[in-house]
């Protein structure tokens, strides 16, 4: 398995398992809740840039990331 693989996985379950919380929370009427998790959702969108961007720079680099 790559480094991408490894790192994108739980990366992509933590941000599902989130959005699907959002969801209910927004359709249970918690809007307090609702909105802590568009905090926690935007902030998983910069990780994934981030491991895309450091995946990009080690194939850039030749590394055998």
């Amino acid at each position: 398995m790559t480094l991408g693989h490894e790192l994108k996985t739980p990366i992509t379950v933590i941000k599902g398992t989130i959005q699907l919380a959002h969801h209910r929370l927004r359709a249970a009427g918690h809007q307090q809740e609702a909105a802590w998790l568009e905090i926690a959702n935007s902030q998983i969108d910069r990780l994934t840039a981030l491991v895309d961007y450091l995946l990009r720079a080690g194939q850039l680099d030749g590394g055998a990331l």
